[in-house]
């Protein structure tokens, strides 16, 4: 009898070592996730986390974390590079922007309302660093510029903790 008390504690014993291995194998996996996702790890917002991992990964798998739909959206038609995502959106300007970025058609930036957007979106689809310069917003200014340019020089002039993190992400 105390022979069979033995051998169920020792398999209680490795049944919980294996798990307590498994689990941390789990959590650094997750953490090398993160640094190979450079600066997303540091946005605080847990959408625009998300948004920046997904991108980073190209995994469409982070979308899905993402609360707000057209937000969602927006992520899913960027990462599988979809235009039918872009057709869900309900806010014109967001769909717009996003039909004009998947489509490369500069035509779908007129009609996004914010002036600011409207030159992001022309500097982008247009690669063009010139509507950068329209762009009211400092920040987005150096935003614009690091995509455009391809240069994250100006990723470190931006003091938005949050957009800069993913102008580091995204500009490499």
């Amino acid at each position: 009898m105390k022979l069979d008390k033995v051998n169920v504690s020792m398999n209680y014993y490795k049944s919980f070592h294996f798990l307590l291995i498994s689990t941390i194998l789990v959590i650094l996996s997750i953490d090398l996730n993160a640094q190979s996702s450079g600066k997303c790890g540091y946005i605080r917002d847990s959408d625009l986390k998300n948004m920046c991992l997904a991108q980073a990964e190209q995994s469409s798998s982070y979308c899905g974390r993402i609360r707000n739909e057209d937000q969602k959206n927006l992520c899913r038609a960027r990462v599988e590079k979809n235009r039918s995502y872009c057709g869900r959106i309900r806010d014109n300007d967001m769909k717009n922007d996003c039909l004009a970025q998947l489509g490369q058609s500069s035509s779908k930036c007129g009609y996004i309302s914010d002036s600011d957007e409207e030159n992001m979106c022309l500097a982008q689809v247009k690669q063009s660093s010139s509507y950068c310069g329209r762009i009211r917003n400092e920040d987005q200014k150096n935003f614009c510029r690091a995509r455009v340019e391809k240069s994250s020089s100006y990723c470190g002039r931006i003091r938005d903790n949050d957009l800069k993190n993913k102008c580091r992400t995204e500009v490499r």
